[in-house]
């Protein structure tokens, strides 16, 4: 039994010696990637639970789809009644406002996953748009609110570049492996008996340190969200454009001349490792992605669609001296309750002043109806864009061949919110 003993020892010994770096590398990479795949799956399971959560007193589900958690920022400052300790969401504190993104830790008591850790065993980090907290929420909620938060890359130049598109293609979330520390990272516990470990000041986990000095690694740093979790304008008429760039590229290295470099550094040169966050983003569309898998967000939207239906039936559609936009059957005290307000700019009428013929989805024969009430959905990426109040004023940017052709002709309504009214 020794014998067999000792031979088992000098086997793992052998074994493990003789990992090579790389190899080592690749399985925390794994690792890694695992929990960050882990708890995107377990926000998206949030989101899409947030409604029927969130009920008011009658039990009635009144919050929309596609907010998401608060990080979890300590538990001095998560003032959460119901999940007060390590690893739950903040609940609104002090300071928070909204548009405000909030950086803390990923909550994994609330979430239900336990605490998730990366390669390296460090609990993961994570930051939840302004536009998309749970909180401060943003009106309207659907598939066109915006992230606030950029990506950018290294790519062998001096500064960081932008890596997306659009706006369209802003993250509403990104959960952070911070890596080993950098230099300057201090991580030291400062909570007794944490399952995580180390402290909850973000400047000790997520790169750059010392923004200036880095030349634009990143920005979310700014201000107090070290110590508060609070990064943006509190008003977007002060910030016309407050998304925050952010790197997830795990290792960049800068270059003596100054181009940082992603990965290794290039051969022969002389580099200094300045960022080692990996992360992994959540977009609108992966967001949405997920709530139409939903039976009940289906049921939902269809929902209102045939009450709205039946309003337009029995009260005619729309024009200058009686405007359906504000008519009863439209406000956010029906059910569904609150989808309106969110919805309505998704909405338009196309009518024909009486009654006329449609060919729905290719059947025939026609349809003999008065108008159609059309949900414009989630945009073609090709050519439709929704940012500016000029794009939102053109149906081409929500409908498509030939919704389009039907809708743009000289009897077509327009309606809800503010372009109601004859086109």
């Amino acid at each position: 039994m020794t014998l067999v003993v000792l031979l088992v020892m000098g086997a793992l010994a052998f074994l493990v010696s003789n990992l090579s770096p790389e190899f080592m590398q690749t399985y925390r990479q794994r690792q890694t990637d695992a929990a960050l795949a882990q708890a995107r799956e377990a926000l998206l399971g949030y989101a899409a639970r947030f409604r029927e959560a969130n009920p008011n007193g009658a039990n009635i589900p009144v919050y929309m789809y596609g907010y998401l958690p608060l990080p979890d920022l300590g538990t001095t400052r998560n003032n959460n009644a119901g999940c007060p300790t390590e690893g739950c969401d903040a609940a609104n504190f002090t300071g928070n406002a909204a548009n405000m993104t909030v950086i803390g830790r990923f909550p994994w008591r609330m979430l239900g996953t336990g605490p998730l850790r990366d390669g390296n065993g460090e609990c993961l980090w994570y930051i939840v748009s302004g536009s998309h907290q749970r909180i401060q929420q943003a009106t309207p909620m659907n598939w066109d609110t915006l992230g606030q938060l950029d990506l950018v890359v290294a790519n062998g130049t001096a500064a960081m570049q932008n890596a997306l598109a659009t706006p369209h293609d802003r993250p509403v979330a990104i959960i952070f492996s911070p890596g080993p520390p950098l230099p300057g990272q201090d991580r030291s516990p400062s909570v007794p008996n944490s399952e995580c470990g180390g402290n909850y000041d973000a400047k000790n986990y997520l790169d750059p340190t010392t923004l200036a000095a880095l030349n634009g690694v990143t920005n979310y740093l700014t201000g107090t969200n070290n110590s508060t979790g609070i990064t943006g304008d509190s008003n977007p008429a002060n910030d016309p454009d407050p998304a925050k760039s952010l790197t997830i590229q795990s290792d960049i290295h800068r270059q003596t001349d100054g181009r940082l470099w992603p990965g290794q550094c290039p051969a022969g040169a002389s580099c200094t490792l300045v960022s080692n966050d990996k992360g992994l983003a959540i977009t609108s569309d992966q967001l949405f992605a997920a709530l139409r898998k939903s039976s009940l967000f289906r049921l939902d939207i269809n929902s209102m669609l045939d009450r709205m239906t039946s309003c337009l039936r029995d009260i005619g559609v729309a024009t200058s001296a009686h405007p359906i936009a504000t008519n009863a059957c439209y406000d956010d005290t029906q059910d569904p309750q609150n989808y309106f307000s969110h919805y309505k700019d998704q909405l338009f009428v196309a009518s024909c002043g009486g009654n006329c013929s449609a060919i729905i989805d290719g059947a025939t024969p026609a349809t003999a109806c008065p108008a159609m009430l059309i949900l414009g959905s989630q945009r073609n990426k090709t050519n439709q864009v929704r940012l500016t109040a000029a794009n939102r004023a053109d149906p081409n940017n929500y409908l498509e061949a030939p919704n389009a052709n039907s809708f743009n002709t000289a009897h077509d309504v327009l309606i809800f919110g503010s372009r109601c009214g004859d086109t």
